[in-house]
């Protein structure tokens, strides 16, 4: 939990324009955490859709795609 959260930290102060100064570890931390938030949900979405078509499986809805 606490990774997601400094994830979606990250992620607020990447929308932000970043100062000039920046160095090359805090886009490095930035790019990591925006790629975590990512696979947050990506990972959602696969199991969200692999339990409705769980559902609709054991209801005989199932059309065979």
């Amino acid at each position: 939990m606490f990774g997601l959260t400094t994830a979606l930290g990250e992620l607020s102060l990447l929308l932000d324009l970043p100062d000039p100064w920046t160095t090359i570890i805090d886009v490095i931390a930035r790019a990591f955490a925006l790629t975590t938030v990512f696979m947050v949900f990506r990972t959602a979405f696969i199991l969200f859709v692999r339990g409705t078509r769980r559902v609709f499986r054991r209801r005989g809805v199932d059309t065979g795609i």
